[in-house]
């Protein structure tokens, strides 16, 4: 039976349209500069994260989603509010009126800013932090996710401040061929960026509750992220050291992400409602093919309701049906025809045997159902003489005579 088509349904479309939406403006930076280019560079952020958080709606719920955009954005906000106003843990900076409305002196774009690229460092740090064994270390989640989260700092605030966003007051000691960035807005970067995944890993749970194997949407916009600027600022925005430092810094993280997700392509149930995988039903695991055949052998109608009341009659009707399905040849040495009658009962047909009264060591007494030495176990079949056992019905006698007569 197919399964129908799980994902991407219209919240699905609707991410990826944000996504390549996001993408596109992000495209055009090179073709734009002064007033247009602000616009487009607010818009791309309002769109990639809007992405983010849709997607994270879809696979836990509305609620995480908002927690998500609430520990992300707020613990960003408070950081950048310290540090305008105390040059901690950033340096001193200010920011410009480029970016459009002010809290606390920080434009509200900038945590929303730090949500767009906080949830996909998220997903990153768990997936490289989980070992062989499933097992998965809180510190090296922080560790890994914040890292590549600090990495895109290297494309970030070049860019900004080239856009006079930001200025630093005292951008002195630099990278080698970035000016106007102090080191210290690095350093501070990290501590913040660790304090976020942290944060992040310890309110949204561990694995999703829907869509498992649809990670791609986020992982999309790190891969674009890390790509992407490295070539703007190689080729297009003539700042070859950025797209370098960028490139090798945040590739470190973002390149073992990808080939571990690439990896477990297909492995994971995109879980989605009514598809019948584990994550639609509540987490619950799917029935393998065994359990669900089992499951509807135990549950066939033919099965007839006085077996369980009657099991001297359930056992001679199993053994009817064995001898009817499998029939043994006539005439191999030493094996006993089970026909249901011998020699003496009248038939003498193919598959039949002589009476066991002439067979040395069998009893003597015709008829009388029982092996020589056997002690009293009697013989399931329908011997000469026997009469037929009590429990056995006519249905029962007439499909053994019809064997018989095979």
């Amino acid at each position: 039976m197919t399964r129908p088509p799980t994902a991407p349904d219209v919240p699905g479309h609707i991410v990826i349209g944000l996504l390549i939406a996001g993408v596109l403006a992000q495209i055009s930076y090179p073709l734009l500069s002064g007033a247009p280019l602000r616009v487009v560079t607010v818009l791309s952020v309002l769109l990639l994260t809007s992405a983010g958080v849709l997607h994270a709606a879809l696979r836990w719920s509305p609620r995480h989603a908002a927690v998500l955009f609430a520990v992300a954005g707020g613990i960003g906000l408070a950081a950048e509010t310290i540090g305008v106003h105390t040059g901690y843990p950033f340096g001193e900076y200010v920011y410009t009126g480029r970016l459009g409305l002010k809290v606390a002196g920080v434009p509200v774009l900038v945590p929303i800013a730090w949500t767009m690229i906080a949830y996909p460092a998220l997903l990153l740090g768990r997936r490289l932090a989980t070992g062989i064994g499933g097992t998965r270390s809180r510190a090296r989640t922080a560790l890994l996710g914040g890292f590549a989260l600090a990495a895109w700092d290297l494309y970030l605030d070049p860019q900004m401040t080239a856009q006079d966003a930001w200025r630093f007051a005292d951008p002195h000691p630099a990278l080698p061929g970035v000016p106007g960035i102090p080191l210290t807005n690095y350093a501070g970067w990290l501590l913040v960026a660790l304090i976020i995944v942290a944060a992040l890993d310890r309110v949204l749970p561990d694995r999703p509750d829907r869509r498992r194997g649809w990670e791609w949407p986020a992982a999309s916009v790190l891969a674009w992220t890390w790509l992407g600027s490295a070539v703007a600022n190689l080729f297009f925005f003539g700042r070859p050291w950025v797209g370098v430092y960028g490139g090798l810094v945040m590739g470190l993280t973002v390149l073992p992400y990808l080939h571990r997700l690439i990896a477990v392509a297909g492995a994971e149930p995109d879980g989605e409602p009514g598809s019948g995988s584990d994550a639609g039903r509540g987490g619950q695991p799917e029935a393998g093919l065994g359990q669900g055949l089992g499951q509807s052998l135990g549950n066939r109608p033919d099965h007839e309701p006085d077996q369980e009341q009657r099991p001297d009659r359930v056992t001679h009707r199993d053994q009817t049906r064995t001898r009817e399905q499998i029939p043994v040849p006539a005439g191999r040495p030493g094996q006993r025809a089970r026909t249901g009658q011998e020699a003496g009962s009248g038939s003498t047909g193919p598959g039949t045997r002589p009476s066991s009264a002439g067979r040395p060591g069998s009893s003597d007494r015709p008829g009388s159902g029982h092996r020589a030495g056997s002690g009293s176990r009697p013989d399931p079949g329908n011997r000469a003489g026997s009469g037929g056992r009590p429990d056995q019905d006519d249905d029962s006698r007439d499909t053994t005579a019809r064997i018989g007569e095979r």
